[in-house]
């Protein structure tokens, strides 16, 4: 059994103990509804199984314990932060902003209109956890109307564990390299973007670039979703640390990286979003919220910029004067 402590597990997997532990009548049912609920809206708690040192999963419903509430000490060799916390909660109510960058993005077209265009290729885009290909519809969209063979992932739902999902999106790198004979860039929002990160230091040959819109890559655990997970189930959520495994995912990638994040995320701290700046690596700040990430205008016309960079020429995000001013800083 894992190591990682577990929180509501379907009553096929040690209903004694559920009952005897929480003090909760024999309810299957309803516990198992529970169980499929959360799996479809807080996805991020399966990590702690793929960051613990067994991965194997105990429970049946493949739910495990959510990362510990004060964020993962991570490697100050590769210039993150320790101690990490979450967003407030007032960023947390916030986050509804985000929507307004909908019609924004509508009326942004024009703009858009004069985004970089480079070499038409294949882009893999990756939904965030609990999402699916449905999200993505814009920001494909558009990469499309600038001449890429934007694609989804075809996966359905992103609930799974990374142990399942980074095998299968491998070998889709794979074969879309094969077949198209040119390298894929990868882009990702949220959570998921942990998947394209591992996708590419196993595909360093066939991934052009890793583009993350809020990916909280440098310090999964500050976030929010253990909060949400609280209020839904009553249930705390305190986990072992890995603070080796993190460190893993903190390291530099083998192919260009572009971390685009926002100030007012809040779903996940926005420094555990940040690259350190490197050759082929960097990050650029938008003004929007974590959901407003795949829709706002400006984040999609840094992603076109750098999707326009010839392959092995990658150079830093450098706005030109008339759009500057929807890119507040530079890290």
């Amino acid at each position: 059994m894992s190591s990682w402590p577990r929180i509501a597990s379907c009553p096929s997997w040690d209903q004694d103990r559920w009952k005897s532990d929480k003090g909760h009548s024999s309810n299957p049912t309803g516990v198992r509804d529970a169980c499929t609920q959360a799996r479809v809206l807080f996805p991020y708690l399966q990590l702690g199984d793929w960051l613990g040192a067994n991965r194997k999963s105990g429970a049946a419903c493949g739910i495990s314990k959510a990362w510990e509430g004060n964020a993962v000490v991570t490697s100050r060799a590769y210039g993150h932060q320790d101690g990490l916390t979450p967003p407030s909660r007032l960023n947390l109510a916030l986050e509804g902003r985000g929507l307004l960058d909908i019609p924004a993005l509508l009326a942004a077209a024009p703009f858009l209109s004069m985004a970089p265009r480079g070499k038409p290729h294949i882009v893999l885009v990756l939904p965030g956890m609990g999402a699916n290909d449905r999200s993505t519809l814009p920001l494909r969209g558009f990469l499309r109307w600038l001449g890429y063979d934007a694609r989804g992932w075809g996966r359905g739902r992103n609930i799974r564990l990374p142990t399942m999902e980074i095998p299968a999106i491998v070998g889709t790198v794979k074969e879309l390299f094969e077949t198209s004979g040119t390298r894929v860039s990868l882009i990702v929002w949220s959570l998921g973007g942990i998947l394209a990160r591992e996708v590419a230091r196993n595909t360093p040959a066939q991934v052009r670039m890793v583009i993350t819109l809020g990916s909280p890559f440098a310090a999964p655990s500050a976030n929010n979703i253990r909060t949400i997970w609280r209020l839904l189930t009553g249930e705390p959520v305190v986990a072992a640390n890995n603070t080796g495994r993190v460190t893993e995912l903190a390291k530099p990638l083998p192919v260009p990286a572009t971390s685009i994040f926002t100030r007012s995320d809040g779903v996940v701290a926005w420094q555990a979003c940040l690259e350190q700046e490197g050759p082929e690596r960097e990050n650029i700040e938008v003004n929007t919220t974590h959901i407003g990430l795949g829709f706002h205008a400006p984040a999609f016309w840094a992603i076109a910029d750098r999707l326009a960079q010839p392959d092995g020429a990658w150079t830093p995000f450098q706005p030109s004067a008339p759009v500057a001013p929807f890119f507040p800083r530079r890290r």
